[in-house]
């Protein structure tokens, strides 16, 4: 028997916003907010929280990206809004400061997820049941849900998107355009996602050229124009950031010096850790739609655009050399579309033991995953820079030096604090330097001769009152000749470590003389 959430009757009037809906998958997103207390890439901080708290209170590192232009502030105009207004109502405590953005993002994501319940109870006329099962309990989705990551913000417009996508040549509704077009300046990589949608919707309808002249031009005329005239405003000079972008990443082929993989790692591990449980379902799902699709009938068959979506993206981001597993995250809207139908179907002939079996499965699986992402793994950098940021509230001279990964850590957003700061250099040979070595290369090839070439020259009084690395780095003899003495040991990732960061974070502080 298929499972039964009519309860949420808000979702039986069709185009009524469903607010009681609302209600509860901002709960829902709430208690992510609660589970997921670690790091997972610095962009979260560095492209979103640092460059707003830079415009709003008038400090904040800005990376090289800002600097180039290849970014658009769309997404940190609504951070710098918050803050704006924390600054106005003096609430800029440094725990608001950390916290409320990812309130506002939570909310963000709520919202969208009400969009997902929509278009799945719309066009599956209310079986909706396994699509909210599957989405909730999708941990990777929950994990980024809360984060200030631009990838998270490009999948809840890419949801509303979604909603509003006139699927069947009969629907004539089109502020999806104007969404993408947003997108696309967001996240310029969005024009990947959307291209084969786009091209659906304009052969279906028998005048494509006017079709496109009267329903696309003006929105893209409109919704660009805006951002491009928000991005030159806030850059202080004319920019066109999805031009940049692609000069910067494509033609200078900037990604791979992030790192590079093997054309099928989105196959075989972005997938599988993006999905999850539902990379099963997912799978079967495609190869039946793979068997059916057909072209002649395409305009009419949602998966089939979906499936051909999703397969031209993964093929175009595979032949990219830098993967990540957030890159892909905008297409799990509609994976777990296609793979919720799968399990309708599978529920209608189920045994109800086997169909709560699988329901707790899907729960504890989620939870456990979570759970320890958020709470025990990658979590040392946010303790850290808590503890940090409170000494600075009563040590305005503080000089704190971060000898660790680039970017490892969080910034003036988290520190709140306008403290002297020096972080690992990291930027990408912009420039064409032959036999290019970054700062962060040279400290790990060689922590102690890096430590011995920096700080041999600077007087006692001069050097840097706090230093922060991981345990992984060993310069601690180093550290105690100069009278640094390890004031905290913080657990970061005891049970899977990278590399360079090892299993816990230390934080050292001199004691000695002081420059007058």
């Amino acid at each position: 028997m298929p499972l039964n959430l009519s309860g949420m009757k808000p979702l039986v009037n069709v185009g009524e916003f469903p607010f009681r809906l609302l209600l509860l998958l901002v709960f829902l997103r709430t208690m992510d907010l609660v589970w997921v207390k670690s790091t997972y890439v610095p962009d979260e901080y560095w492209q979103s929280l640092e460059v707003a708290h830079n415009k709003v209170f008038g400090y904040g590192y800005l990376t090289w990206e800002w600097i180039e232009g290849i970014r658009s502030y769309v997404y940190v105009s609504l951070i710098s809004l918050l803050y704006a207004i924390l600054k106005f109502f003096e609430l800029e405590s440094p725990e608001l400061i950390i916290l409320a953005p990812r309130m506002l993002q939570g909310i963000i994501s709520s919202v969208s997820d009400v969009y997902f319940i929509r278009w799945v109870h719309e066009k599956r006329n209310g079986q909706y049941s396994w699509a909210f099962i599957s989405w909730f309990t999708t941990f990777f989705v929950s994990y980024c849900s809360t984060r200030t990551l631009i990838n998270t913000f490009e999948m809840n417009l890419t949801i509303i998107a979604l909603y509003y996508y006139p699927w069947t040549p009969k629907t004539n509704n089109f502020p999806f355009v104007s969404i993408v077009t947003l997108l696309c300046f967001v996240r310029p990589t969005a024009g990947v996602i959307w291209l084969p949608l786009i091209l659906i919707n304009i052969s279906s309808v028998r005048k494509p050229v006017t079709y496109t002249l009267m329903s696309y031009l003006p929105n893209l005329i409109l919704v660009g124009g805006a951002c491009v005239a928000l991005d030159s405003y806030m850059h202080g000079s004319l920019v066109v950031t999805p031009w940049n972008f692609f000069k910067t990443n494509v033609l200078k082929d900037i990604g791979s010096f992030y790192g590079t993989h093997d054309p099928l790692w989105y196959l075989y591990c972005g997938l599988p850790v993006v999905l999850g449980l539902q990379t099963l379902p997912f799978a079967i799902g495609c190869f039946r739609l793979a068997g059916t699709s057909r072209l002649s009938n395409l305009k009419y068959n949602l998966e089939s655009q979906m499936f051909i979506t999703i397969v031209w993206s993964i093929l175009v981001y595979s032949l990219l050399p830098h993967k990540e597993f957030r890159f892909i995250l905008p297409l799990a809207p509609m994976m777990i579309y296609i793979s919720s139908g799968v399990l309708s179907k599978w529920s209608s002939t189920a045994s109800y033991s086997l169909l709560y079996f699988i329901g707790v499965v899907m729960i504890s699986v989620h939870t456990g995953a979570l759970i320890f992402l958020g709470q025990f793994h990658q979590t040392g950098q946010l303790e850290a820079m808590e503890k940090l940021s409170l000494a600075a509230q009563n040590q305005t001279d503080m000089k704190i030096h971060f000898l660790t990964p680039c970017h490892s850590f969080p910034g003036y957003s988290h520190l709140h604090a306008n403290v002297s700061t020096k972080y690992l250099n990291c930027e990408p040979n912009l420039d064409g330097a032959p036999d290019y070595v970054t700062e962060d290369e040279l400290f790990f090839n060689n922590s102690r001769a890096w430590a011995d070439r920096e700080y041999s020259t600077l007087r006692p009084c001069t050097l840097p009152s706090h230093i922060v690395t991981f345990d992984s780095v060993n310069i601690t003899n180093f550290l105690y000749i100069r009278n640094y003495t390890r004031i905290h040991r913080i657990s970061h990732a005891e049970y899977f470590p990278d590399d360079k960061q090892g299993k816990f974070v230390h934080i050292y502080k001199r004691r000695g003389a002081r420059c007058a």
